[in-house]
């Protein structure tokens, strides 16, 4: 069984900013954990925002909800900001219902968050 794991990227030309790449599924569980160790490591870098890539994201149940939410707050403790790009419309009517999508900054893609962004 191939298991998710995230990671992120800090882009050669934006040192700013980490992206954080989601998979297929997400379903909270041990990935939860690795999330959060993930987004503590970023906290340590020089960074000011984290965009959350769901590009590829077929499946989001309310514990990848919660790892989401608990992610911002964390981030939001530390003075980040977190943003996400790509949002499959089927997740984005998810994040609707849940009424997140009014706390989240959703961007169409990256050019458009990062134009969004203050460095």
């Amino acid at each position: 069984m191939e298991q998710n794991i995230y990671e992120y990227t800090i882009p050669e030309n934006y040192q700013y900013l980490a992206v954080i790449k989601l998979s297929e599924n997400v379903i909270g569980g041990s990935e939860a954990l690795h999330f959060s160790n993930l987004i503590r490591e970023v906290i340590k870098k020089n960074i000011k925002y984290v965009i959350i890539d769901m590009y590829d994201v077929k499946i989001l149940n309310s514990s990848g909800l919660g790892m989401l939410v608990g992610g911002m707050s964390t981030l939001k403790k530390n003075n980040l900001d977190m943003v996400f790009i790509n949002v499959p419309e089927k997740i984005y009517s998810i994040l609707e219902m849940t009424h997140l999508n009014e706390i989240f900054n959703i961007f169409s893609n990256f050019d458009e968050a990062i134009a969004n962004l203050k460095q």
